[in-house]
């Protein structure tokens, strides 16, 4: 069993693009995130604290996204797409 949508084609070649973006969006917020946090902890600022926890959930919620496109038979990733046959 592959997943296909209405077209045929495979679901897999539509979603590489995306879960690297979504990897390329949490490496980037996540890490510029975690690194503003450390900085607001290190100079006492509440505001540089709360924008790098802010950016690191945001880091986090891209992994999510990413790990659920590569869970292919995950339904809320491929929400139109319907099972096929080999």
């Amino acid at each position: 069993m592959k997943l296909a949508n209405k077209d045929g084609k495979c679901c897999n070649w539509r979603d590489k693009g995306a879960k690297g973006l979504y990897f390329l969006g949490a490496v980037l917020f996540g890490a510029l995130g975690f690194a503003a946090m450390i900085h607001g902890i290190i100079l006492q600022l509440n505001l540089g604290f709360t924008y790098g926890f802010v950016g690191y959930l945001i880091g986090l919620l891209f992994i999510g996204a990413a790990k659920c496109c590569k869970m292919r038979m995950h339904e809320s990733c491929c929400p139109d797409w319907h099972m096929m046959k080999d």
